[in-house]
């Protein structure tokens, strides 16, 4: 894994699967999905998606790492939890909301505690002045992922 990998990842080229060096294979019994849960509809390549998931049939997991949840969720994730319900349906995907401001340290929790065996990103595009003044989340999940990453692109 290094900057050649980043970069195809970067350039939404095409799914890239990365793999680190600690990871062991096993089997994939458990995938975690990530998402904002922000126009899923257009945002998430289910094509690439669904294709993993079908070498694999594990059971699937959705996460949302947002600080602004507290009691209940608002209409409008509602509604996008109820498009990729639909746009998964076949895999039976299991729903977390989990409000917090670490995302990367929030996820290896989820990934030990539910023994997954698989991750995978949906990367956005930022503007120029955007990625001078953030950190992209999924390089930081690659470069501390003990499992492997498919960073999904359509």
């Amino acid at each position: 894994m290094g900057s050649n990998t980043l970069k195809m990842i970067e350039r939404n080229v095409c799914p890239v699967l990365v793999i680190p060096a600690t990871a062991q294979y096993f089997e994939v019994k458990n995938v975690c999905l990530l998402s904002d849960f922000k126009d899923v509809e257009n945002s998430i390549p289910d094509v690439p998606i669904k294709n993993v998931l079908n070498l694999f049939r594990p059971a699937l997991h959705v996460v949302n790492v947002n600080s602004d949840h507290y009691v209940s969720l608002t209409p409008e994730f509602m509604n996008e939890r109820g498009r990729l319900l639909d746009m998964f349906k076949e895999y039976r995907p299991e729903f977390y909301f989990i409000g917090t401001f670490d995302l990367v340290d929030t996820v290896q929790t989820f990934v030990a505690d539910k023994n997954v065996d698989m991750l995978i990103t949906v990367p956005r595009n930022h503007s120029f002045f955007g990625n001078l003044f953030k950190t992209s989340k999924t390089k930081q999940l690659v470069y501390e992922s003990t499992v492997p990453i498919l960073a999904a692109h359509e």
